[in-house]
């Protein structure tokens, strides 16, 4: 059985997070979040790595 990598949406579902909020956190339409969310496609590790913030806390 392959393992269900993409955890975007648990992850904000157990934060109380929404697609919404991570857009305005990178500066990215909503769209191109909800895409990473439901696995149509996914961000760049330099995507990624270029905008972590420790800010965030534990997320």
């Amino acid at each position: 059985m392959a393992k269900n990598l993409n955890r975007i949406k648990a992850v904000f579902a157990d934060k109380q997070k929404t697609n919404k909020w991570l857009a305005e956190q990178l500066d990215k339409d909503p769209a191109t979040v909800s895409k990473w969310c439901t696995n149509s496609c996914q961000p760049s590790l330099e995507t990624m790595v270029a905008n972590c913030s420790p800010s965030w806390g534990n997320i």
